[in-house]
């Protein structure tokens, strides 16, 4: 008696705990969200019914601005976090927008098996106080110091409406605040000070929240009587590569000129002809109109108070390797390739930093920064594989092509990585193997009234010969964050005048990184993600099997509402269907677009259709480039096939048609922190022995066509 009763209620035990094993957890209840004070953080908490089968795990959705979301199947919900978890553990730390709202919805999860959703209240994330100005920079002068400093990253929600300096005379043990009024000028002369004393100097920003943190203080600048005097220049306005004569005192003390901020090279202060009265410089061609700035042995700067103005760039002579394609090893073993999680400033050109602002992430939280770049490479990598929408390997572009997704996960798995402040894992930024290969200027992609062409970053795999990854982003002619005014000839300068600096030298290094930063840092309004990317492009044969494959990619949202756009797969401009090479029906279509074709005018839409040797009408442009075989179109002459072959498609352009193996700039072995060799400015390299990447021949003859092309834009927007 007493065995049987053991065995039915193990019985009745095994079975209750299975049917609520099985069972489908309840929602949950008392959805609540508490913004954490001063930071992007919110504690999302919830209740689950003690009554409910055992949970392992939780799911968390958000919706901003969560009036759009108050329907369950409503576009806008965007999923935030995953989390394993149980009946007691029901809160988790979220990343937030503040100034904006949210609605949070909570769902938990069983034997893979969702539960319905417990939604919560929408609520309004307060604005919270700015992060710190990034950088500060003084100059000394007579009993005062000039600062000048970069916003916020993070603004906190809300406008900035003043600044707070203070200054210190003991190394930062006290610190004395300046009154200088309300202003929302990044520039202020702090007066009062005694010459001979050493400061010190932060600053922060305030808005609706309050004052934020100070900015990391400034270097030591000591105020002196004057050790030289900046009084005029004449002439007031000259050509390139002419002489202006600086006139004061004390000027034999000169260590270094800028004009507009850029310094013009040391060689171009004529020394021996120069007096402690009159400074004789030469003003390099490329550079633009601006103030003239002259800094002293002590660090004491001066600015005039007019711009020196530089009649037209009308004899540019551009020079490739510095202004064109650009694979210097002084810039692509340079440390802002490398990411640095408390250092961004100096990642600009790392692939974690560039895939992070493309995400449209704000980098003034580094922790938070790293956390939403790691998940945008992740589900950009992932978008190779499968399709996002379905999770499907069978991937459909926006013309409704569909192309196999590609092996990504080995890589994925080899990625290093980290835990972050939450807790979770993410790719270690600082680790990946992406190194930079090249910086290319595309003005040949210029479009009237809406680019100045294109910006181009090309990485591959430290490990790997067999992949580049292109981040190609327009030149767009709008104002954006960084520059008021964006005309084509101010991007054609900009790219100019890094032909006048010595390679590899400071003055260069920050002159190229004003010049990327001005489209792949700086925010442009009107643009998703105010990003200026254009595409994302993969060539690749390490992913998966012959032959090599080019494949493009589009910032676009999942969902009409998401407050950000993700890397999706997109068409492959300008590049037809690979089924229809060598049939007829491309040959009759190239035939009616035959002076389009010819003339270089005919630009392809996702839109764009053609009727295939079945009569049936389907989309024209390609979900992948396949090199296997050169174009072949049917009933046209040699010289039509190939100009669509080469000038259009992007398989034509990057295979035997060409006489390239796929890459034009080649994947390489680095170790970044190498000793740099001697290299030659002119030559282009074509088997370098400095460890760079090599140019195909292909390409080099395309970018002697574009170094003309270039000459000409600048004489014609400058010397009109």
């Amino acid at each position: 008696m007493l065995k049987g009763t053991v065995l039915l209620l193990t019985f009745l035990f095994v079975f209750s705990w299975a049917q609520a094993e099985s069972g489908t957890p309840p929602a949950p209840t008392a959805v609540a969200v508490t913004p954490l004070a001063s930071s992007q953080m919110a504690m999302v908490v919830w209740a689950i019914s003690p009554s409910s089968p055992p949970v392992s795990g939780y799911q968390i959705e958000a919706c901003v601005d969560g009036s759009q979301c108050q329907t369950e199947n409503a576009s806008g919900w965007e999923r935030f976090l995953d989390r394993d978890g149980n009946s007691i553990n029901t809160r988790a730390l979220v990343i937030v927008e503040p100034g904006k709202a949210y609605r949070f919805r909570v769902r938990a999860q069983n034997l893979r098996r969702f539960g319905p959703w417990g939604v919560g209240r929408s609520i309004q994330i307060p604005p919270v106080r700015p992060s710190a100005p990034p950088n500060i920079f003084a100059g000394p002068q007579d009993s005062s110091v000039q600062l000048s400093w970069i916003q916020p990253h993070n603004k906190g929600g809300s406008a900035i409406s003043d600044y707070q300096i203070q200054f210190s005379s003991n190394r930062g043990k006290t610190w004395v605040p300046f009154p200088d009024g309300v202003s929302t000028r990044t520039r202020a002369t702090v007066t009062g000070l005694t010459n001979g004393t050493s400061y010190i100097f932060k600053v922060a920003a305030t808005n609706a929240a309050g004052t934020g943190l100070f900015s990391p203080s400034s270097d030591s600048v000591t105020p002196i009587a004057p050790l030289f005097a900046f009084t005029s220049f004449f002439p007031t306005k000259l050509a390139p590569n002419q002489t202006v004569t600086l006139n004061g005192s004390g000027l034999n003390r000169v260590t270094e000129v800028s004009l507009g901020r850029i310094v013009i090279p040391a060689e171009n202060i004529d020394r021996a002809n120069s007096t402690s009265s009159e400074l004789i410089v030469r003003i390099p061609s490329g550079f633009a109109s601006g103030r003239l700035s002259i800094r002293s042995e002590t660090n004491q700067i001066i600015e005039s108070l007019e711009n020196l103005q530089i009649e037209p760039l009308c004899d540019a002579q551009l020079n490739i390797k510095k202004s064109l394609a650009i694979k210097s090893p002084s810039v692509v073993n340079h440390p802002n390739t490398v990411y640095k999680s408390r250092d961004l400033a100096n990642s600009h050109w790392s692939f974690g930093y560039l895939m992070g602002r493309i995400g449209g992430f704000d980098p003034s939280n580094p922790e938070v920064f790293e956390t939403q770049a790691s998940g945008f490479i992740l589900s950009f990598l992932k978008s190779i594989k499968n399709d996002p929408r379905t999770n499907s390997d069978l991937i459909t572009v926006p013309n409704g092509n569909l192309v196999q997704g590609r092996d990504t996960q080995p890589l994925i798995d080899s990625l290093p990585t980290k835990i972050n402040f939450q807790g979770r894992k993410i790719l270690d930024l600082e680790k990946l193997p992406f190194v930079l290969l090249s910086i290319l200027s595309r003005i040949d992609l210029k479009k009237d009234n809406i680019q100045a062409g294109e910006g181009r970053f090309i990485f591959g795999l430290s490990n790997s010969s067999q992949i580049t990854i292109i981040l190609e982003y327009g030149l767009p002619l709008i104002p954006s964050s960084l520059n008021p005014s964006n005309t084509l000839a101010e991007w054609a300068k900009r790219w100019a005048v890094l032909s006048q600096l010595t390679l590899g030298s400071p003055e260069y290094i920050a002159a190229l990184k004003t010049v990327t930063d001005a489209f792949s840092d700086a925010r442009f309004p009107g643009r998703v993600n105010e990003s200026a990317i254009n595409q994302v492009r993969t060539n690749e044969l390490a992913l998966g099997s012959f032959p090599w494959q080019l494949r493009e990619w589009n910032l676009r949202k999942l969902n009409p509402a998401d407050n950000l756009a993700v890397l999706l797969p997109a068409t492959v401009k300008q590049t037809p269907d690979s089924a229809l090479n060598g049939k007829a029906a491309l040959g009759i279509w190239a035939q009616a677009n035959r002076d389009a074709i010819l003339d270089g005018k005919l630009e392809l839409k996702d839109s764009d259709t053609i009727v295939d040797d079945e009569g049936r009408t389907r989309p024209l442009l390609g979900a992948f480039a396949n090199v296997d075989r050169n174009w072949s179109v049917p009933g046209v002459d040699e010289s039509l096939r190939r100009t669509f072959a080469i000038n259009m498609t992007c398989n034509g352009c990057h295979s035997s048609e060409t006489e390239t193996s796929f890459t034009h700039v080649s994947p390489r072995f680095v170790t970044i922190g190498t000793p740099n060799p001697p290299e030659d400015e002119n030559d282009l390299n074509l088997n370098p022995s400095d460890g760079s990447s090599f140019f195909s021949n292909f390409l080099i003859k395309n970018l002697n066509e574009r170094k003309t092309l270039m000459n000409r834009v600048l004489r014609q927007q400058l010397c009109q």
